[in-house]
This record gives structure tokens, C-alpha cells and sequence, in this order.
């Protein structure tokens, strides 16, 4: 009988080679797909950033109007006081005026959810609400009707920096109000400008009060600005 023998050739090594480069080329692919999205996903977030600060810069640019409107309504009460001198005396709601400085007044909100809540701006006019909250103010004060610029709504409120209401001019007793710099003693035509806040002080003497302006926008995407505006009413007749 012939026995005739067979021999197997194994395959195993170009198959192993062959398993190995397509783990390493899998390896690869997701390394390149996690560095592309990450790359894509950064654009995206500089793109957002650069939105955002778009906005904001925006929303500035029209607060500047809304305190231009609210400067024009003080020029418009200064003109009235020839006729009614106590035009600026007492408090105003519907136009967003307070003949009073109300320093707990707290504009941004920032004191919501601590343990002293201070007085608020009814801006959204929700009476005060906050996340449909009645988060309970020691006042909640309104601004003015808005001013519209483009896609921004505008809303401020005007304080008179006198620490009671009434006159600010020989008043009895006197109120104290903050007035900028005085005129020299000796020279009633002295500008006396250039002055820091610093320089402001508290005054009974008949001078000029200060007004604050307080401007809130809301802007696309839920942008929210607000700025802060010093000035003086009426005009000082030894500045020009």
C-alpha cells in the first residue's frame, strides 16, 4: 500500500498582518474624526464668542441712546420750571423718576436670592418677579416706557442724589444733595472742571444736584447691558 502524505500550509501570518493594519488604520481614523470635531467644534465656540461680544457692543451702542432720551426728558422738565419750579421734586413713576437717590437701590438685581433683598427695578414689568418669584423687595420702582433702537429695548430710570424730596434749594430743613464742584469764592465765573467723582460732595448750598441715569437693554439673544450716566440740572450759569 503507498502511503502518500500531505502536507497543510498555514496562512495565520498574512492574515495576523492583515487584522493588525486595519486595528491600527480604525486607531487612526477615530484619532483624526476626534481631532476634527474638536477643531470644529472650537471654531463654532470662537464664532459664538465673537457673536456674543458683537451683541454686547450693540446693546452699549443703544443705551447711549436711551440715556440721550433720558437727558432729553430732564431738559424738557427744566424748561417746565420757570412755570412750576418743583417740577423735579418730587417722584415721577410713569417716567422713571425719583427726586431721591435711593441708595438701596439695586438695578442689576444681584441682591435676589441673598439674605437682604434690596430694592428693585420693575424692568420686564412683572412687579418685581423673578423667575415668576415674588422674591419681596423693600420697593420695586418702575422705569420708563421703552425706548426702541432696532431689535434693542431700552428701559431707564432717573434719580435725583438728594437724600429727601422737595427742593434742592433752600429748602427747610435743608436737603442734602450731591452737587459737583463749587466756584471759587473769589471767582464767581470759575469753571472749576476736570473734577473726579471723588471730587463730588454733599452740599446744602443752592447748587445744581446731580441725576443718575441708569439704562438697561435687552438685545438679541437675551443680551443685558447696563450703564450708568452722572448730570446736572438745570444747566450751571458759570458753565458754559
Amino acid at each position: 500500500m503507498k502511503v502518500m502524505s500531505m502536507r497543510t500550509m498555514s496562512s495565520s501570518g498574512p492574515a495576523r498582518s492583515r487584522g493588525l493594519a486595519m486595528i491600527f488604520a480604525l486607531i487612526a481614523l477615530a484619532v483624526l474624526t476626534t481631532g476634527a470635531v474638536a477643531l470644529i467644534r472650537s471654531i463654532d465656540t470662537g464664532a459664538m464668542a465673537m457673536g456674543n461680544l458683537a451683541f454686547k457692543q450693540s446693546a452699549l451702542n443703544s443705551s447711549s441712546v436711551g440715556t440721550d432720551a433720558a437727558i432729553g426728558w430732564l431738559d424738557g422738565q427744566t424748561q417746565l420750571m420757570a412755570a412750576n419750579p418743583g417740577q423735579l421734586d418730587q417722584d415721577n413713576p410713569a417716567a422713571g423718576y425719583y427726586a431721591t437717590a435711593m441708595d438701596a437701590l439695586d438695578p442689576t438685581g444681584n441682591s435676589v436670592g441673598t439674605a437682604r433683598v434690596q430694592a428693585l427695578v420693575d424692568w420686564d414689568r412683572t412687579n418685581c418677579l423673578v423667575n415668576g418669584k415674588n422674591v419681596a423687595p423693600a420697593a420695586c420702582i418702575q422705569p420708563s416706557n421703552p425706548v426702541q433702537v432696532g431689535s434693542d429695548t431700552v428701559r431707564y430710570v432717573i434719580t435725583r442724589m438728594c437724600s429727601s424730596l422737595g427742593s434742592s434749594f433752600n429748602a427747610v430743613p435743608p436737603n442734602s444733595c450731591a452737587t459737583g464742584p463749587m466756584p471759587d469764592a473769589k471767582d464767581s465765573t470759575s469753571k472749576n472742571t476736570g473734577q473726579g467723582y471723588s471730587d463730588y460732595s454733599q452740599s446744602s448750598a443752592p447748587a445744581n444736584p446731580y441725576y443718575r441715569i441708569i439704562a438697561r437693554t435687552v438685545g438679541a439673544r437675551g443680551t443685558v447691558s447696563y450703564t450708568e450716566t452722572l448730570v446736572s440740572y438745570p444747566p450751571d450759569p458759570n458753565k458754559s
